[in-house]
Parts: C-alpha cells; structure tokens; sequence
C-alpha cells in the first residue's frame, strides 16, 4: 500500500514538473519518469489481455491485442488534450 502511494506521489510530481519547465534541459527527468511509467502500464496490460482471451474465448490474441493498443493509444489523445483544456481554462480564470 506504502509503495503504490509513493508511486502515485512520484507520478504526480513529474506531471507537474514539465509545465514549469523554463529549459529545454528540465525536461529530460520528468518524460523519462513518464515513459518508464507508460511502459511499466503498457507491458503489463498486454499480458492480462492475452490471459483474459485464453480463459474466455477463443485463442486469437491479434484483435484483442488490437483493441488493447488502440485503448492505450486513445487515452493519449484524450488525456492530452483534455489536460490542454483544463490547463487553458484554468490559467483564463486566474488572470
């Protein structure tokens, strides 16, 4: 419990690390952080996806692995410019 919680401290303070980025050089610490954490999701997700098409269906795993890249690639583009708009909103209302 005590390491999911540092995790999701550490995972906070990197998002917010890279709006106040005033070079290029700080940067570097927090996308680093943020790509191992993608890639910590997404090599774990592929897995359970291939274990939860062999217990229920039939044993085909390119749609599902499909599926499951098209979800991780969505929540991108979502959650990017859905954060833009948050960000955006939120900058308008304190000035």
């Amino acid at each position: 419990m005590l390491c999911g919680h540092i995790r999701q401290h550490t995972f906070c303070m990197l998002c917010c690390q890279i709006p106040m980025a005033h070079n290029m050089n700080h940067l570097i610490v927090p996308n680093a952080g943020l790509g191992f954490a993608i890639g910590m999701v997404d090599s774990s997700m592929m897995p359970e996806l291939g274990y939860l098409v062999d217990i229920r269906h039939t044993a085909v795993y390119g749609s599902v692995y499909a599926i499951g890249d098209v979800a991780f690639c969505l929540g991108f583009a979502v959650g990017e410019s859905e954060s833009t708009f948050a960000r955006c909103s939120t900058v308008v209302s304190i000035c």
